[in-house]
Parts: structure tokens; sequence; C-alpha cells
């Protein structure tokens, strides 16, 4: 079982709702992710959900747009985001990570490293990648199980 519905589960288990707070990867300083991310962890967070930045926020509001914005700044792209999941990994290989996003940071890390980059990044086990940005079609083909029904409603 992945990390996200064992997670689920035991906190069922134990009639818990899941705490899961929100960071934009990259804000306020590239380097701190990680450590934001263990201090989550230790403040009870049960899922970890990383904002990707993106340059062209449409759904997001104002608070979250600059975030993005600093971060992108800073030189925080997808690459440089799966970086931070893999230094977080280091300590902590139970807590879920959900990366939050748009599909052109997806698509855009594809094109650079290849879709066999790409769908490795997809299968990784407890990991899941949201976007708000893609077509029920589009999505159907793109993101794995839950997930692109989820990002379609």
């Amino acid at each position: 079982m992945s990390r996200i519905p064992a997670t689920f589960a035991a906190l069922a288990a134990k009639g818990r709702k899941a705490l899961i707070p929100y960071v934009t990867a990259g804000f306020p300083f590239a380097d701190i992710t990680p450590a934001l991310m263990h201090g989550m962890v230790e403040a009870g967070a049960d899922v970890i959900e990383l904002g990707v930045p993106f340059s062209d926020p449409m759904a997001d509001g104002p608070v979250i747009q600059s975030a993005g914005e600093k971060a992108l700044q800073l030189g925080v792209g997808m690459s440089e985001v799966l970086d931070m999941v893999r230094t977080f990994r280091q300590r902590n290989t139970d807590t879920p990570v959900v990366l939050m996003g748009y599909a052109n940071p997806v698509e855009r890390y594809e094109q650079r490293h290849g879709a066999a980059a790409s769908r490795a990044m997809r299968r990784r086990p407890g990991s899941m990648a949201c976007s708000l940005s893609i077509t029920r079609p589009k999505s159907a083909r793109s993101l794995p199980g839950n997930c692109a029904r989820t990002a379609s409603t």
C-alpha cells in the first residue's frame, strides 16, 4: 500500500482526521523547504501538500501567487521541487507528499527530461501530483488514478 492510502487508513482506525498543511516550495527561501516540511511533520502534519511554483497561477489567491512569484525569482522549478522532496525523504520516508500545481510545469519537465522521467515521477509510491489547470480528457491520459478524477472536478 502506498503512503497516502496507508496514512488515511491509519487515521481512520484512530478516528482521526488528517492534518494537511500547504507550503509553496522555495518560499520564503529556496533552500528552506525540506526543513519546513520536517517542521510540519514535527508539528503533527499527516500529509504535506507542496505547491509547485508557476508563473500564471490563475486558480490561486494572492498569498499563494506571491509565494510562487518569489520562489520563481529564486530559481525554483519542477526539478528543484523534486530535489527538495528527495532531500526530505533522506530523513522521512513515511509522510506522504502531494505536489499541487498546474499542468505546465509537469509538461515542461517532461519536455526537458523526457517522458520516461515524467512517468517515473508519477509512479513513485505515495507520490501524487494534482493539477488545477488540466481538462478532463487530458487528465484521463496524463494523471494517475484518483488524481485524474480529482484534478478535473
